[in-house]
Order: C-alpha cells, then structure tokens, then sequence
C-alpha cells in the first residue's frame, strides 16, 4: 500500500518557501513517537498487518487514515497560521502604547487569532471522531494476526508445519485503550506531497493570555 498521507490533498495557500522546508526529512519522526495511530500506518500496517484484511477490510482502515492524516493536517495547518499571527501580535506589543493604526491591526489581529483558534479546534474534535472509528479497527487486525501466528506455532508443535500464514479467523480484539493518539499537533506531509514543518502549538490558555496582555 502506498502511503496515503503523501497524497492528501488539500489547499494551496501555505507559502511555497514553507512548503519546500526540509523536503528529505522524515516528515513522521516525532509524531511517531506520541502517536501510535501514525506510528501503525508508517512503520507497521503494510509490512504487517495489510495482508491480513479482507478487500473491504482494507477499504475500511486506509479510508480512515484518510480521515484521520487529513484532521491532523488541519490542526497543524490552523496551528502555523496562529504561529503567524502571534508574531506578528508580539511584535506589535513593542510597540506600546500604540497608536490608532496599530489599535486598529490589533483588533483585526485579535479576530483573526479568534477565528483560526475555533477552526483548530474544528479539526482537533474530527481527529478525535476518527480515533474513535479506527481504533477498533487497529486493535482487530493486531489480534487477527497474533492468533494467526499462535496457530502457526501449533500447528508446527504438532507436526503439521505450513510454509504459508491462513488468513485468520476473527478473534476478540486487543483492548482499544492500548490504540493511543495523544498528539494534537503532528509533522505531516504537505498537502500535494512536500513535507510540512511541525507548527508550535499554542495552547487555547496560552492564546487567551496573550490577547489579555494586549488589551
């Protein structure tokens, strides 16, 4: 299976510099480390477990990654805007006491943190709905394929060695609290296959105290 996340599309008005940052990095070297979901799709689902599903199965689970890698776009892509925006708040407060024009930047600069703040969190509870649907669906696979291998070994115990793994049975699933997504913000690849650079995130508590500096 390809990796879909190279080619989630998605829109174009990220500065082309940003978008040609660090092109020959590994756009998932620390998500991984705090998202197991991506961590699954990068390092373990085709190698492992792609074989396993049924067609639909299949379907299934690379529809959700989908799903799932595009809200991670969006947080993160939310995030760089604020990052943008509270330079260019902080470079303003230097500028204190302001003048008109600036009060008036400032009012516009406040709506606009406002505005990018609520569609973050937009794309944080679509992250979180699409953990809720892929979960179980992880958590099946890896158990399908654990047994899988339990009844291999028994079957070598008993004499019976097969050079080929059968498609397993289904089975109850692994606990789906072990299928963890902590991470809110997430080095993705860009929108049209170039690598994003991960955006500070700034918290809803950090973005409230900085606009209450201002005022």
């Amino acid at each position: 299976m390809w990796s879909l996340a190279k080619y989630i599309l998605g829109g174009s008005d990220q500065p082309e510099q940003r978008q040609n940052d660090n092109l020959d990095d590994d756009p998932y070297d620390d998500v991984q480390k705090i998202d197991q979901v991506v961590n699954f799709f990068e390092n373990e689902y085709e190698a492992k477990y792609e074989h396993v599903l049924t067609v639909t199965e299949r379907e299934s689970m690379e529809q959700e990654q989908v799903l799932y890698y595009n809200a991670m776009n969006g947080v993160n892509f939310q995030n760089e805007q604020i990052g943008v925006l509270i330079d260019e708040l902080l470079e303003l407060r230097k500028s204190r006491p302001l003048n008109q024009e600036q009060r008036i930047r400032w009012g516009h600069l406040k709506l606009d943190i406002g505005d990018r703040r609520s569609k973050r969190n937009k794309k944080e509870r679509e992250r979180l709905s699409s953990l809720e649907r892929i979960r179980p669906l992880i958590a099946s696979v890896q158990t399908q394929l654990l047994l899988a291998k339990h009844e291999a070994e028994a079957l070598q115990q008993e004499g019976h060695a097969t050079t080929t793994m059968t498609t397993p049975r289904k089975y109850d699933r692994v606990p789906e609290e072990d299928i963890v997504a902590e991470s809110t913000v997430s080095t993705l690849r860009a929108r049209g296959g170039t690598v994003r650079k991960l955006a500070k995130h700034y918290t809803d508590k950090e973005i409230q105290s900085l606009l209450k500096d201002m005022d």
